[in-house]
């Protein structure tokens, strides 16, 4: 359907620079507060999948937006291991991720592929969920990045039910949820409302500052 291809090219243009208020977000704070590494490790192997997904099936709108999303994502990592003087071995995961995903695709298929995507995905999204849950400093969170990547992952599935994509159709629907779960989390957090089991929350920022969008950021697919 032409009208669901039109849609799956304003996903992968929003896709492309949906991350990027995150990006410029990090660098701008100089902080990776409530920042997950392990989750920006998933998210350059989970790029890279979907980048040679997107070409060997052929949809220029899938690799096209996730070579941004997993340049953003290099540069946010990267901030990460600076910031709290990591290792540059957290790079090695990211590898076998990508090489896991790519064989996978290339050998069984999109429906095996959007199986196993899953699994870091919904790792990565629940280690981000724990690490907002325990920071009482969540300066590196990006609410913004994440509503915007929830509406996103939306306009991913209209494209992926409309032309029989298996893959975007599993891994946009999970990811989509598992963002919400973080949204949810933040906005609690944010309003100072305390949870059972839930630490003391940062002061509020200042207006300036809240004007600005702050929060933390899990990641999508695509």
């Amino acid at each position: 359907m032409e009208w669901t291809l039109v849609v799956g090219y304003l996903a992968a243009i929003i896709g492309a620079f949906y991350v990027l208020p995150q990006t410029v977000h990090v660098i701008r704070v100089g902080s990776s507060a409530g920042l997950s590494p392990l989750t920006w490790q998933l998210q350059v192997g989970a790029s890279t999948g979907w980048t040679v997904h997107g070409f060997l099936t052929g949809q220029p709108n899938v690799w096209a937006c996730n070579i941004v999303v997993l340049c953003c994502a290099a540069i946010i990592l990267i901030v990460i291991c600076r910031d709290r003087k990591l290792s540059w071995n957290v790079w090695v995961l990211s590898v076998l991720v990508a090489g896991a995903l790519v064989t996978v695709d290339s050998v069984f298929g999109a429906v095996a592929y959007g199986m196993l995507i899953i699994v870091p995905m919904t790792v990565s999204m629940m280690i981000q969920f724990q690490a907002l849950w325990v920071a009482p400093d969540f300066r590196g969170y990006s609410w913004f990045y994440n509503a915007f990547a929830g509406f996103t992952q939306i306009l991913w599935l209209i494209y992926a039910f409309g032309n029989h994509e298996q893959a975007i159709q599993i891994g946009a629907s999970a990811t989509f949820i598992l963002q919400m779960l973080c949204l949810g989390l933040y906005m609690v957090k944010r309003a100072g409302v305390q949870l059972p089991g839930l630490p003391a929350t940062s002061p509020p920022c200042p207006p300036a500052e809240r004007q600005m969008g702050h929060g933390l950021a899990p990641w999508g697919p695509l």
